[in-house]
């Protein structure tokens, strides 16, 4: 089988270049199974190249140039496109000659979507998280032109995963939930397929003797930056005062002016790492208090998988199973009284970290995501009318 690989972005797990969907399409092709050849075409400047040992398994690479962000600013009254797809063109006569030889088009991200409608192979679109439901949510408290922007966004990006719906294809989330809400709202074929992640050798996992916390995540992500304000603002000042000697670690790549401007009272925004589990291995929890957002959060998933248990927001839990690893608090005083016991309580949190082991033995690997997403391709290129 031959997949026409179609990415918002190049695939890569270059933290200095990269971000949560390109890992999820690199990762996807680097433990891509055998038997399927892949064309992988994705959008970028000059300079932007996919990840080394993902292109191992593909084919053939084009690359082709964004638009600029300020056009596509100002085509915003005139098309229907969200303004990040807009930016991403391609002529149809083009796109059908490399879609040719083609079975199956995998599109990745919502912001190339719009390129399934205009061809006529089986479409699997991974949409990753459902994009209408993250701005129609993140619009609510914003007033003017704010709110009237994320509206509109939600609007065309709704439009866009009924329409692939309706045209049969197969959209792709991260999580039960998300694809539940799409099955109703397009009434299409919506399939979840969880992340894998990175399986840390934790060994063995004693409860840290510092009062530490931790958010660890992509510091220039819209939803990563309203959860660590949060914690930042309303969680930690209650953490702080009821135990002062505690520390608040923020880790993560791309820390915009706004993230670092959180540094003091205990704060450190350390930035990118070379060993995120080190940071989870000296925390006595992570702490992910996110109210937008969709999908089900990595560094969630990735904070249990290495012993470190969460605290965290009924959004940032998304997808995941409460216990004595994850405890879930519905604002932000609940969510300092969880870690403060975290960080008080050492029975409780080494109970937390035997839970985390459980964790640990259910979560699986980039290998089976992939494979799952090969199941899917191969499911879509079954129901082709032209391969009956």
């Amino acid at each position: 089988m031959r997949v026409l690989m179609l990415c918002e972005r190049a695939p890569s797990v270059d933290p200095a270049v990269g971000d949560g969907s390109t890992m999820i399409s690199a990762n996807f092709l680097r433990e891509l199974p055998p038997g399927i050849e892949v064309d992988l075409i994705y959008f970028g400047d000059e300079g932007s190249a996919p990840d080394t040992l993902a292109l191992r398994r593909v084919a053939s690479v084009r690359r082709v140039p964004l638009r600029s962000r300020r056009l596509a600013l100002l085509a915003q009254p005139f098309t229907r496109l969200p303004r990040a797809g807009w930016q991403r063109h391609v002529g149809r006569r083009q796109l059908q000659d490399w879609a040719r030889e083609a079975d199956v088009l995998y599109t990745h991200g919502l912001h190339v979507m719009h390129h399934a409608l205009r061809l006529s192979l089986p479409v699997v679109a991974h949409e990753v998280d459902p994009w209408s439901e993250y701005w129609r949510q993140r619009a609510i408290g914003l007033r003017g032109p704010r709110r009237w922007y994320d509206l509109l966004q939600s609007r065309r990006a709704a439009r866009l995963e009924r329409a692939l719906a309706g045209s049969g294809g197969i959209l792709l989330v991260v999580n039960e939930r998300d694809a539940e809400s799409l099955r109703r709202s397009t009434g299409g074929h919506v399939e979840a397929v969880p992340n894998g992640v990175q399986l840390f050798d934790t060994g063995e996992n004693p409860v840290p003797a510092d009062h530490v916390l931790t958010f660890v995540g992509t510091l220039d992500y819209p939803p990563n930056i309203e959860a660590v304000t949060r914690l930042a603002t309303e969680v930690w000042p209650r953490v702080r005062s009821a135990v002062q000697d505690a520390r608040l670690l923020v880790a993560g790549r791309h820390a915009t002016a706004k993230v670092e401007a959180l540094a003091g009272d205990g704060i450190e925004v350390v930035g990118e790492v070379e060993d995120v589990s080190a940071v989870f291995r000296g925390a006595r929890a992570s702490v992910y208090p996110g109210l937008t957002g969709r999908g089900t959060k990595n560094s969630v998933t990735e904070s249990l998988v290495a012993g470190c248990p969460v605290v965290a927001s009924v959004e940032s839990a998304r997808g995941q199973v409460p216990g004595p690893h994850l405890l879930v608090g519905e604002d932000a005083s609940a969510l300092a009284d969880r870690a403060i016991l975290m960080l008080r309580d050492d029975a409780a949190n080494e109970e937390a970290r035997r839970a985390c082991a459980v964790v640990r033995t259910r979560v699986k690997g980039w290998a089976e995501t992939a494979s799952r997403i090969e199941g899917v391709l191969i499911e879509a290129a079954r129901r082709s009318p032209s391969s009956a």
